[in-house]
């Protein structure tokens, strides 16, 4: 688990947690005294309710906890969870909350969106819909997407020689259970799903004349009535095939499910029209045929059915690009370069764009090995060996295509236009990584600024934003300097007359004036005087301004979680390869400057 704290107060609090995707608020007066509130995040896998059939986990799974929570007043505590569901008709999505006794509850829930709850000031950038939930204790949550369960109550004071409902969402379907199958407990739960059986018309089944220009068919060919033409639903639009789509039959039925011992008979019928003929079986009912609107309605339960499986979802350019920082055509065009392939590595029952997709998902969300093959059907060896295979492939892939473009062809920004000769600015970054039990490598790694062990790396940004060059992974302790004059790389790409920006870490000035490039770096006040001078402290001025941009685009390269987290041992041999191209994919994000 990762633990989240803050302290809540009586004035109230607005606890946001961006790269969890929680939200809770504690208005005025929920608690008494100020309180350490702690959020903890459970692992994928780990701590989840348990789904029963046509039930998913669409959320994270957290948890809240206190002190003390006596005095706590919870109706006044909103928590609200992003999810990744599309709803469609005949499903719901509801917040559960774990009990006492280890079970699961539903709670009072609604569906939200991001502006519903949060300004334009919060920082939330998710474009993921919520679910808020009215909570009755602090406990574990989670957001289950789920079909439509639907209780019906049998009138026991009047005598009646059938019963008769209409399920919602569905007004062409209705439910009518004959006397003799009606059960003695007044209550009994149906369920609306999809059933494996398919329809096959027959030369008993029929079309009703409403569906006909005039209400009634003509043999005329030349006729407009001769086709059946009108329809209370609109045919969609037909969504791009992929190859893990699932063949889903178009002509399913609707199966009305009891709970209930079995009974004699089932039928499901439309509105306004004869029972069919011929009847189908289905388990230990028998289900009658319906005409073409119950079968419209079965075919969208048919498409809630293949929302809910993971690998037949097509994703919005939105979403795709929540999950992988990536816009679609960029990973088709990635797919379709020759180059990849020829990726090397095993086999995998994956196709290539799926591989890719799991590779930029793990490297955004920082989903992982067991989440990663839970999502996508395969076992957590091959989501590694898939992973080390494709993360080496675009190493060496990026690195040729983002090299440093020649000054007089790409000219500059508008930021730099005061700098007309600038042509790179560089900057360090550090990113963490797990102890060693080796005395000496851990030695090497540690970073006294950062106060841990970590990986270091030099970035560097032309004269437009893009990112250009990273150096290969050194260990913390390694100086500025140091990194900058072993890069030998990024000197080879610079010119007499090139002007390059750094910090007042990087004296490199010795190393530089052999290539002829001039190096520009903030004024130092030193040791023998109080403050720096007008045009010194101006010139600094202008230098962090234009600085500043490198650090914009290393904050981009930090927003993919994967590099969030301290890198384990396990993928210390990938660090290099994994930063890298993390770096260069910010490359086919929004640019950084406007031009």
């Amino acid at each position: 688990m990762f633990p989240y704290r803050d302290l809540v107060s009586k004035e109230g609090f607005t606890w946001i947690l961006k790269e969890t995707g929680v939200f809770i608020k504690f208005l005025p007066e929920a608690v008494t005294d100020p309180r350490l509130i702690t959020c903890m995040l459970w692992k994928p896998g780990e701590g989840s309710p348990p789904l029963e059939d046509n039930e998913s986990l669409v959320s994270n799974v957290i948890e809240l906890d206190c002190d003390d929570s006596n005095d706590l007043v919870f109706s006044s505590i909103e928590v609200a969870l992003t999810h990744s569901a599309k709803c469609s008709r005949g499903y719901e999505l509801v917040m559960k909350e774990m009990t006492d006794t280890d079970g699961w509850r539903d709670l009072e829930t609604s569906e939200v969106q991001p502006s519903d709850l949060l300004d334009e000031h919060s920082g939330w950038q998710s474009k993921l819909p919520l679910v808020r939930g009215k909570i009755t204790s602090f406990s574990r949550y989670a957001v289950i997407y789920r079909l439509k369960t639907f209780r019906f109550q049998k009138e026991t004071s009047t005598r009646c020689h059938k019963f008769e409902c209409s399920v919602p969402d569905f007004p062409g379907v209705s439910v009518s259970i004959p006397e003799t199958s009606l059960p003695s407990e007044p209550d009994f739960m149906c369920t609306i799903k999809n059933s494996p059986t398919r329809f096959a018309p027959t030369d008993n089944t029929r079309l009703c004349s409403a569906h006909f220009v005039g209400g009634e068919k003509s043999d005329d060919p030349t006729h407009s009535a001769y086709n059946p033409s009108i329809f209370e639903f609109k045919k969609g639009i037909e969504s791009r095939k992929t190859r893990t789509s699932q063949k889903t039959n178009k002509d399913d039925f609707v199966a009305i499910e009891t709970l209930k011992p079995k009974r004699k008979r089932v039928s499901v019928s439309g509105e306004g029209r004869s029972r069919p003929r011929k009847s189908f079986k289905s388990d230990d009912h028998e289900i009658w045929g319906a005409c073409l609107p119950i079968e419209h309605a079965l075919k969208e339960h048919d498409y809630c059915k293949s929302q809910m499986d993971p690998k037949s979802r097509e994703l919005s350019d939105d979403i795709l690009q929540e999950l992988t920082s990536l816009q679609s055509k960029v990973i088709e065009l990635e797919n379709e370069n020759q180059k990849l392939r020829n990726k090397p590595g095993p086999s995998s029952k994956l196709p290539l764009e799926e591989e890719l997709f799991m590779v930029a998902v793990r490297l955004r969300v920082g989903f992982t090995l067991p989440d990663l093959a839970l999502r996508f059907g395969i076992s957590e060896a091959s989501v590694s060996k898939n992973f080390s295979a494709w993360i080496n492939l675009l190493y060496f892939h990026l690195k040729d295509l983002c090299q440093m473009p020649d000054y007089e062809e790409c000219g500059k920004a508008n930021q730099f236009s005061s700098l007309p000769d600038l042509n790179v600015i560089v900057d360090c970054t550090e990113t963490f990584t797990l102890k060693t039990s080796s005395l000496k490598a851990c030695k090497e790694v540690y970073s006294n600024y950062k106060s841990h062990t970590t990986f270091k790396f030099l970035v560097a940004i032309n004269a437009h934003g893009a990112i250009v060059y990273v150096s290969r992974a050194w260990g913390g302790k390694t100086s500025d300097k140091h990194i900058t004059a072993s890069s030998a790389g990024f000197i080879a790409t610079l010119k007499a007359g090139d002007e390059l920006m750094a910090g007042r870490g990087f004296d490199i000035n010795e190393a530089m004036e052999e290539k002829g490039v001039k190096v520009t770096i903030p004024d130092i006040k030193g040791t023998g005087r109080l403050q720096l001078k007008n045009h010194e402290g101006e010139r600094s001025e202008k230098i962090a301004e234009a600085r500043i941009h490198v650090e914009r685009a290393i904050q981009r390269i930090k927003n993919f979680q994967i590099l969030c987290k301290p890198i384990p041992l396990s993928m210390a041999h990938l660090a290099e390869q994994i930063f890298t191209v993390c770096a260069y994919l910010v490359n086919f994000q929004a640019p950084i400057l406007r031009q």
